[in-house]
């Protein structure tokens, strides 16, 4: 999907395209308030 306009007398232009939520970090591995371990990158 493209979306183009005006925006504060700007002409602003954006893309946008679809992804898989299944390959987002926090859906695949579960969100936990608290963690025993750091899970870093």
């Amino acid at each position: 999907m493209s979306v183009t306009g005006d925006l504060d007398g700007n002409n602003v232009a954006a893309r946008f395209h679809q992804v898989d939520v299944s390959k987002f970090i926090l859906v695949s591995r579960g969100y936990h308030w608290i963690n025993e371990t750091s899970y870093s990158r």
